[in-house]
């Protein structure tokens, strides 16, 4: 039988008053038992001390009687007293301390948070716990859809999987509702079930029923006050291009800690009679197939199991291409899953774990300031100290004296930095596009808080205690505290962890921004300047946009084509060319484009010629370098070679290759088949034309449809959106850099004030000999410069080993280099020999009778 935390039990019974003890922790048991049955065992032990906690308040805490108890309370009081005074005596370094133990604990909280929201990803749904994505990977492509014909199979050749749904999208629509119409980009197509599957709130609408017709569409809460001004649209018609669709659903807004992010839900085949694939079929890779397993998880042999019958089953029913199966659990997509096709850009397991590395550092950098600040602050309080033990004070109350005063600065900073957070979370969200919020009832929340006051309390001032409470009570402070010092004293351990953590924070920035640089600049093949695009509204005809738009000044040229060369997401496997061997698996990605296309985006031609204007109905193709070297062919030989993609046709011209996907990815085989006219127009704007070019396909627009708003987008800005994780991560690290160069600079205040405090009296007599202000620098400074060495020696192996994987993750990057390095030791030497220096000579500077005078 399950029992609850012994010690929060003694806890209870310690303090609560005798006359409510046996009701109070007759109803906890009785809860955590139900908590046991309807949670889990942790998670009911977890909730036990949390309410055990609650429960210690005035009228619920017992009487406490003796004068011995009365007598330790006036000596904590007193503390805290004397605590008080100290620190408004010596406000500047409270002052430091407090800066650098806010700055620590706003860190850790904010990561905390995000950490915290990153890991929450789909874990809302019901079943979340046996819900799986089947994902396909064919060669070195990778992508989240399959076949449709996969959640049958996986049905119907595994008994433990309970059920499966696919969705598809997200999609581009414009709907159409009394004259008005809206542009929307997060649509997607699912099965029937799908509201049954995922625990997405259905606000109205019948889930069993829902999406069973053709025409009906679920919207989400602010989609239909967008609509119709209200969430009460059961019924209502939306018009799509010739289809009437009644809203069947309202759901509610999908939280952001989902995957699957989408505002409008279609019937999974509301467009199969318009495809030439059959969504039941083999042939499309286009759906992403969920599956639930009855009430279990699944085994490492089951998973194998499920990949390895995949394979069997789609080799009998596409000899074409060789595919392997990835069984994802619905928790991990979001953190562990980067996959193309994918309706979530995916987090970083690695990013999350190096953030939360880097604030437990910046927690440890602002302890160990707390713990040199206390020893360097030590000759102000020597007498105190000595007098408390001369009076009979024992070791045991000195040391609760200074973890009291330690827990004092932690309790506030706490304060402060709980204010700060609240305070600084919506510019971090903004930045971010994240939702984190300060959720005290939450045990999370509330645990973490616990743990970083007893972490920082407790942790950062222990080695104070230790280390005061050893003063000799005859011998001078210098003698009874430094001793003789060794080069592994704790103190410049500690300092020499600062300056290594700096070092990397310092290097890593350096490397990370030329990287982000690098990507944001380099040439990707095609001429980005000035191209923006727009996707054509159904209701225009594109041979009517083209006769308006032809021949304007304002355009230098247009171009239609089926997507936009930034992220394409078209592909196909089913390609035969000329001498192909049979063999050969490859998955090439393909656009449809018009005769105007090379030009539009300035493509390097190798050889042959671009496409016509005269339209042939023989289908004719284009590739890229890649492609030709795929199919075996030479730049010269390709042009002239038959290619059947759409049908069978000549390959015309070669191009140089250029970047259609992020540079995650090597440059990849293409293919562009000739029509006249698809769904997107690419126009080169003409310099410093670009309000009056927007002006003009408005009003074109207008003339054409009434209705049709214009969606003008910009491929560079496209390109930059490519890189928003890494440009998050850049500014986290440049945030969490400056933090850590702040904190690590106070510290050195604090070294720089013990260095001096040890050797004061050895800085006067060297000054009435008549030494230098060099001289005195150099020799007060030789200690920090071999600390500072050490820690950059041993930095230099690890930050190249850490980003030179990270850089891995790019299929074209910069290479960790001697630069780097050297300009993180300049910067860290301005940073840190800066700080040290103008201290130093602060030092020096002073009478050497003042420093004398008590000898």
């Amino acid at each position: 039988m399950s029992k609850p935390p012994k010690i929060s039990l003694r806890f209870l019974r310690w303090f609560c008053r005798p006359e409510l003890l046996k009701y109070i922790e007759g109803d906890l048991i009785e809860l955590f038992e139900e908590n046991v049955e309807e949670k889990s065992l942790i998670r009911a032990r977890l909730l036990f001390v949390w309410e055990v906690l609650k429960l210690f308040r005035p009228g619920i805490i017992r009487s406490f009687s003796g004068t011995h108890r009365m007598s330790q309370l006036s000596l904590v009081r007193h503390n805290v007293i004397t605590s008080v005074r100290h620190l408004r005596r010596n406000k500047f370094f409270a002052s430091i301390n407090l800066i650098g133990i806010v700055a620590g604990l706003m860190t850790c909280l904010v990561i905390m948070l995000w950490v915290e929201q990153e890991f929450s990803y789909d874990s809302f749904h019901e079943d979340s716990d046996r819900m799986y994505r089947l994902s396909c990977n064919a060669e070195d492509f990778h992508t989240a859809v399959g076949p449709g014909s996969l959640a049958g199979a996986l049905h119907d050749n595994f008994s433990f999987i309970e059920s499966t749904v696919r969705v598809r999208g997200m999609f581009d629509y414009t709907f159409e509702i009394e004259n008005r119409r809206f542009e929307e980009s997060r649509v997607i197509h699912a099965d029937q079930n799908f509201f049954q599957e995922f625990s997405f709130n259905l606000l109205k609408g019948n889930e069993n029923t829902l999406l069973m017709g053709l025409n009906q569409i679920a919207i989400s809460s602010s989609t239909a006050v967008k609509f119709f001004g209200s969430e009460d649209v059961i019924g209502k018609v939306i018009r799509e291009s010739d289809h009437d669709l009644v809203v069947s659903g309202v759901f509610e807004d999908i939280p952001s800690n989902s995957h699957l992010r989408f505002d409008v839900v279609m019937p999974l085949y509301y467009e199969e009679e318009s495809s030439p694939y059959d969504y039941d079929g083999w042939d499309m890779f286009g759906f992403m197939t969920y599956f639930k397993v009855y009430p279990r998880q699944l085994s490492e042999d089951e998973l194998a199991s499920i990949n390895e019958r995949m394979i069997e089953v789609f080799e009998a029913n596409v000899s074409s291409l060789k595919v392997d199966f990835n069984i994802e659990p619905i928790r991990d997509i979001h953190l562990y899953k980067n996959l193309q096709f994918d309706t979530d850009s995916g987090g970083s397991i690695v990013y999350l774990r190096a953030l939360s590395v880097i604030a437990i550092l910046i927690l440890l950098i602002a302890g160990i300031n707390y713990n040199n600040l206390s020893i360097a602050h030590y000759l102000s309080r020597w007498k105190g100290i000595k007098l408390r033990k001369t009076i009979g004070a024992s070791t045991r109350q000195l040391k609760a004296y200074f973890i009291l005063e330690s827990l004092m600065y932690a309790t506030l900073s706490m304060l402060i930095a709980l204010l700060g957070t609240f305070l600084f979370l919506p510019y971090f969200n903004s930045i971010l596009e994240t939702n984190l919020a300060l959720d005290f009832t939450s045990p999370v929340v509330v645990w973490c808080i616990l743990g970083l006051l007893f972490f920082v309390g407790i942790g950062g001032g222990i080695y104070p205690a230790i280390t005061l409470t050893r003063v000799n009570t005859v011998q001078r402070p210098e003698s009874s505290l430094y001793g003789r010092e060794r080069i592994l004293d704790v103190k410049n351990v500690l300092v020499g962890f600062q300056f290594l953590v700096s070092v990397c924070l310092i290097s890593s920035g350096i490397i990370m921004q030329g990287q982000i640089n690098m990507i944001l600049d380099k040439d990707l093949g095609f001429d980005q300047d000035q191209l923006a695009y727009f996707k054509v509204p159904h209701a225009v005809k594109p041979e009517s946009l083209e006769s308006h738009l032809f021949g304007h000044s304002l355009l230098q040229t247009f171009a239609y084509s089926s997507s936009i060369p930034v992220d394409l997401k078209e592909a196909t496997h089913g390609v035969d060319w000329e001498g192909k061997d049979s063999e050969l698996q490859s998955v090439i990605p393909e656009m449809e484009v018009d005769c105007r296309f090379a030009k539009v985006f300035g493509l390097q031609l190798l050889n042959g010629r671009f496409f016509e204007d005269k339209f042939s109905e023989e289908p004719v193709y284009m590739i890229n370098r890649a492609a030709a070297e795929l199919m075996g062919f030479t730049v010269d030989e390709a042009v002239g070679k038959w290619l059947d993609n759409v049908g069978k046709g000549k390959i015309v011209g070669v191009f140089e290759n250029f970047h259609f996907k992020s540079l995650h990815h090597a440059v990849e085989p293409i293919i562009l088949t000739q029509v006249s006219s698809q769904d997107f127009v690419t126009i080169k704007i003409a310099s410093g034309q670009i309000t009056q070019t927007v002006e003009l396909l408005e009003a074109t627009l207008k003339d054409l449809d009434t209705n049709a708003q214009l969606d003008l987008r910009f491929v560079d800005k496209d390109i930059e959106r490519q890189y928003q994780s890494e440009q998050k991560i850049k500014w986290i690290f440049s945030l969490f850099m400056t933090l850590s160069i702040l904190i690590s600079s106070l510290g050195i205040i604090g070294l720089t004030a013990y260095t001096v405090n040890r050797r004061i009296k050895e800085i006067g007599i060297r000054k009435v000999l008549g030494a230098s202000r060099s001289v005195l620098i150099r020799l007060l400074s030789g200690k920090f410069a071999w600390l500072f060495a050490v820690a950059f020696t041993l930095a230099v192996p690890f930050v190249s080993f850490i980003m030179r994987k990270w850089l891995n993750g790019y299929a074209y990057h910069i290479d960790v280099s001697v630069v780097h390095f050297a300009l993180a030791f300049l910067g860290s030497i301005l940073l840190i020999g800066g700080t040290i220096v103008i201290h130093l000579i602060k030092a020096t500077e002073v009478n050497p009778v003042n420093l004398l005078r008590d000898e």
